[in-house]
């Protein structure tokens, strides 16, 4: 039956499916979960001063840090000997315990319960990833090196850690008594940190100092449920390259 014109070729082709979009902070509800966002790889926010003009090369010292949340807490240091340096092959804002480190003001203070996650590690006793003098608000390492701290009027303390100098990803929830230090995705202690709420913090310490780097610090309003942890954990492992 010639000439009948019926077109029986193969069919339309199917378009793959678009793969998902990859997870980020962003997702979590924007700057009003997101209260502060820092992301020493991303080399558009460092800026070698505070008015972030100038951007910060590999090995220069940063003056200023734009706030991926999108709240504007932008972090800044007016004094070039307390500056933290970028670190490119790092992905790191690096810091050699001179005194080194960039501040910002929460403008409202965020009250308990909130929470704060960070890849970083600190190679000195004490190194501080941040701390806050008024109300007192701190995370830092302990006197030995696999303890993990953190402080809001009262310090919980997570022994038995590996090496705090060690590049590693933390949560930290403020929450009272019922406060938390998880490491690497796994709960390291629960207890008592006191009710200190924050109200800005200094990058690196203010009052004790970092020797060590910082590749990621986000605080968020409040805490997070397990799924969003879940998320947030597995973001960590594939942008940090870290085994859980």
């Amino acid at each position: 039956m010639r000439g009948l014109g019926l077109g029986l070729g193969p069919g339309p082709r199917r378009r793959a499916a678009a793969a998902a979009p990859a997870w980020s902070p962003a997702d979590l509800g924007g700057p009003s979960v997101t209260a502060l966002w820092v992301k020493a790889k991303d080399a558009a926010t460092l800026f070698s001063d505070p008015a972030r003009t100038t951007p910060a090369g590999d090995g220069v010292a940063v003056g200023g840090i734009a706030d991926k949340s999108g709240n504007g807490r932008h972090l800044s240091q007016a004094t070039l000997a307390n500056r933290m340096t970028r670190s490119a092959a790092l992905g790191q804002l690096t810091a050699d315990g001179g005194d080194r480190y960039a501040v910002v003001s929460f403008g409202a203070t965020l009250a308990q319960a909130f929470s704060v996650a960070a890849v970083w590690r600190a190679d000195n006793a004490s190194g501080m990833l941040f701390d806050n003098t008024t109300p007192r608000f701190l995370v830092n390492r302990g006197a030995t090196s696999d303890v993990a701290q953190m402080h809001a009027g009262t310090t919980l303390a997570a022994p038995g850690l590996p090496s705090a100098s060690d590049l590693a990803a933390y949560y930290y929830e403020f929450n009272g008594a019922n406060s938390k230090v998880f490491r690497n995705g796994a709960l390291a202690v629960t207890g008592n940190a006191g009710a200190n709420g924050a109200a800005g913090l200094g990058l690196g310490g203010v009052v004790s100092f970092l020797v060590g780097g910082v590749g990621e610090l986000l605080a968020f309003t409040r805490l997070l449920s397990a799924p969003e942890q879940a998320q947030l954990w597995a973001y960590f492992a594939s942008e940090w390259s870290l085994t859980f």
